[in-house]
């Protein structure tokens, strides 16, 4: 996995993220079971290349763990993305609460997504979402 990345791929990452959240076929594949799809080629749409075997769930799963900080950045892009209630709700659920939570520097990440909290309401709202 590569480990740096431009602002380009962060954003390609979040915007796949959201796409792939959104979609529900997605889901329906998911929750049946069912072979997943080439996501190379189901998410090189909208002049994006999606570079990668797996989905973007997958990687930003991955990124949590190899490069957190990284994995912190996209998750706040996908935030700043979409107000789609769904999404939100799998953002704040999964790799937020991952990182401000559950992470070996959970601490550290909350104290820096707080500073957020201060001052927005949507990420008082995903931070609402969060179990602690």
């Amino acid at each position: 996995m590569i480990t740096d990345f431009s602002d380009k791929e962060k954003d390609l990452i979040a915007r796949s993220w959201v796409r792939f959240q959104s979609d529900p076929e997605t889901h329906y594949i998911l929750d049946n079971n069912l072979p997943e799809p080439d996501y190379k080629q189901s998410l090189s749409i909208h002049g994006d290349v999606w570079p990668y075997e797996e989905s973007p769930f997958d990687v930003l799963w991955d990124l949590k763990y190899s490069t957190p900080d990284l994995a912190y950045d996209i998750v706040l892009k996908i935030a700043e993305l979409t107000d789609d209630e769904q999404v939100l709700v799998l953002l704040a659920a999964g790799p937020l609460e991952d990182l401000i939570n559950h992470h070996e520097n959970a601490d550290h990440y909350l104290a820096k997504y707080m500073k957020l909290v201060a001052k927005s309401s949507k990420h008082q709202y995903l931070l609402s979402m969060v179990w602690f």
